[in-house]
């Protein structure tokens, strides 16, 4: 079960779509850790979004588009603390392409958009907690 959670936290931080969060809600009520819920959903989620910053990376004429401004202004008043919000949908993968494009260090982005995505689950396991 915690595989199926690990890809499906990958995959959720990419374009493709799908959430994570049943599947962790689901583990948690199966009596799994919930330390090892936390960290296998964030490990998968946060090298989901490694993968889409390396691509912006590669990409960044690609990733340059209408949605560029928004995203420099965004760091410009936030810095790294924008990549907390990662984990957000839609705007969330916006962050974190436009931290590739603009070539935002790697060890500061892994800090930040580690850190937001660890606090994605954990609230996910309080909400969960909270129910139960």
């Amino acid at each position: 079960m915690l595989w199926a959670l690990f890809v499906s936290a990958l995959a959720s931080a990419t374009w493709l779509p799908g959430s994570s969060e049943a599947l962790a809600v689901g583990c948690l009520a199966a009596g799994i850790t919930p330390l090892l819920v936390i960290l296998v959903a964030t490990a998968g989620n946060f090298l989901g979004s490694a993968l889409m910053y390396l691509l912006a990376r590669a990409g960044r004429r690609i990733a340059r588009g209408k949605h560029a401004p928004f995203a420099e202004r965004l760091f410009a008043r936030y810095g790294g603390a924008a990549l907390l919000a990662s984990w957000l949908p839609l705007v969330g993968d916006l962050i974190v392409v436009a931290a590739g494009v603009f070539r935002y260090p790697f060890t500061l982005f892994a800090l930040w958009t580690a850190s937001g995505k660890a606090l994605r689950y954990l609230a996910v396991w309080l909400a969960f907690a909270g129910w139960k």
